[in-house]
């Protein structure tokens, strides 16, 4: 008869391990575990999609407090139908004495059981149903049985990759299994490399790969190997079917078929990050470097054509195009761009080479930005110092000239402000800031500040213009000095006091008399130092007074001071 145990019947842990013979001489489709775990969140995973216990069953969920034997695996001589999507087994059978095990690696057997167990709204129940009525089929008496499995690896492979197949072939009884023999179709699109089998003999007839294995006892596994290397990009398929002399009872597991994804080779840019240092004259070549993945048994071609960047085609390299062809079998090219030497400072720039229009492969890179190093010394910004007389009235621009000291390839923007230093912004100068622009190989511009003019006497003064090197990163300042026009014309000192003289204005002189109250000074002028006259008689109030001489115009006049009791 037939035979169905389930997850506590399998754990040692629990005390509750089926004993016996059914033990002993290994009739359980599990080998025993040592423990329990939950089955929460987890679900069914079909192994064999077409046995009768998987009909029907399209969700399977461990519910909330559900368990399962962990760990656990599939004993010697059984199959695996089904497992959970921790990957523990879920579903097992055997075959052995003319009867037919199903191990059921869940608990409990009824959704109602206990709450929070396997979802009754899932097919728990029809795969209890499936597993009774196929250990107890015709009277638990089963018809022989032959399966084939295949796996290839890897899974996925690069054009030109090795990929192995290999057949597992089990004779799950009750019977000896006569005559059998495996035919292997390898994949169009793939080379042979070997076949081989320790177990049978093995031909290549007409491109089949026949391995014969004659007689398989019951609960035997034998196996065969098959590598090939893949030509073609896509799925590859290879198809191994088993026959036996005797009628086999189940069909759907004679058939095995694996698929393999080939991959294009990928062509990548080696150096995408390519540094040329650019060269005084002459061309200096930048070489990219071209790489496939892997050899190609076909063709592979891929277009390339520079682009310009912040580097100009013709004024700093030479523009290239064409198409890079790797043979079969070669898997390194290279491109290469002539870069233009010269003297002039310009800092370093970058184009572009695009790749496009590949066959047989795919891009990696469709556009790397090579750079071209400047090796020209950078321009160093100066400021000159500017001197200007102050004037009495209006504005006298004080001009600075800003100057690059070798030509400049690029824009360069370079910005400017007046700041004090003894002179004072709005009073003996207006305040001015903005940005200079150096157009390409422009070298010299100016800054106008415009000098305040008055007619006071304050001395010499200065203020600064400060540039922002945009390329040294550091400042630059020129000062302004402006001149004093109103300086004293003469000065005398004496102990009674003090005479200042100065030009009021054009032909007119004033005279300033510091003394002490009360007392009386004479100024007096003369035209030759010979003869004087007196041009006044003041008597001092408040210890100053002060005098014009209106006729001084187109003549030199000297004056003196005296002062009386």
């Amino acid at each position: 008869g037939g035979v169905l145990v389930a997850v506590f019947a399998l754990d040692n842990s629990s005390g509750y391990a089926i004993q016996g013979r059914l033990r002993s001489a290994g009739y359980l489709p599990f080998v025993t575990a040592t423990s329990s775990s939950s089955g929460s969140g987890l679900t069914l995973v079909k192994d064999d999609a077409l046995h009768p216990i998987v009909q029907g069953i399209n969700s399977f969920n461990g519910g909330s407090t559900g368990y399962h034997n962990s760990p656990s695996s599939i004993a010697s001589g059984a199959s695996l139908v089904a497992h959970w999507s921790n990957g523990q087994p879920l579903v097992g059978v055997r075959q052995a004495n003319n009867g037919r095990m199903v191990g059921l690696n869940f608990w409990p057997p009824s959704s109602d059981a206990v709450s929070g167990n396997w979802l009754s709204s899932t097919d728990g129940g029809r795969l209890i149903a499936n597993a009774l009525a196929w250990s107890s089929a015709k009277g638990g008496i089963v018809s022989d049985d032959v399966a084939i499995t295949a796996a290839g690896s890897p899974g996925t492979v690069a054009l030109n990759g090795t990929i192995t197949y290999t057949l597992t072939i089990t004779n799950t009884g009750p019977s000896l299994a006569t005559g059998v023999v495996v035919s292997n179709v390898p994949p169009a699109g793939a080379n042979l490399i070997s076949f081989s089998s320790p177990q049978a003999t093995s031909a290549n007839v007409g491109g089949v790969l026949v391995f014969d294995f004659g007689t398989l006892p019951t609960g035997t596994n034998v196996t065969a190997t098959v590598v090939v290397q893949s030509q073609t990009v896509g799925l590859l398929t290879n198809t191994a079917t088993v026959t036996r002399a005797e009628q086999d009872a189940y069909t759907p597991n004679n058939r095995a078929v694996t698929l393999t994804t080939v991959l294009a080779p990928v062509i990548s840019v080696l150096n995408p990050f390519l540094t040329v240092v650019e060269g005084d004259t002459g061309t200096t070549n930048a070489v990219l470097n071209l790489q496939l993945s892997a050899p190609s048994p076909q063709t592979v071609t891929v277009d390339y054509a520079t682009a310009d960047d912040t580097a100009l085609v013709d004024s700093d390299y030479l523009a290239t195009n064409g198409t890079v062809i790797f043979l079969p079998g070669e898997t390194n090219h290279s491109i290469t761009v002539a870069i233009i030497g010269d003297t002039l400072s310009e800092g370093d720039e970058g184009f572009a080479v695009n790749l496009f229009n590949p066959t047989n492969a795919t891009l990696s890179d469709t556009q790397v930005y090579p750079t071209i190093l400047d090796n020209d010394p950078v321009p160093q910004l100066s400021i000159t110092d500017v001197s200007i007389v102050e004037g009495n009235t209006g504005t006298t621009n004080a001009v600075f000239t800003v100057t690059l000291s070798v030509p400049y390839e690029q824009t360069l923007y370079v910005s400017y402000d007046a700041y004090d230093g003894s002179a004072q912004a709005d009073s003996d100068y207006q305040p001015v800031f903005g940005t200079l622009v150096f157009d390409p190989r422009e070298t010299n511009k100016t800054i106008s500040v415009p000098v305040i003019g008055d007619t006071t006497v304050e001395g010499d003064e200065n203020f600064f213009v400060e540039l922002f090197d945009p390329l040294g990163g550091g400042t630059v300042t020129g000062m302004g000095t402006i001149v004093d026009d109103d300086i004293p014309v003469a000065q005398n000192a004496s102990p009674a006091g003090s005479l200042q003289i100065k030009l009021a204005s054009p032909g007119v002189v004033q005279l300033q008399i510091d003394s002490f109250a009360g007392s009386n000074c004479v100024i007096e002028t003369s035209t030759d130092l010979q003869t004087w006259r007196p041009l006044c008689t003041n008597t001092i109030v408040n210890g100053r007074a002060q005098v014009t001489d209106p006729a001084a115009t187109n003549q030199a006049r000297f004056y003196r001071a005296r002062w009386e009791p």
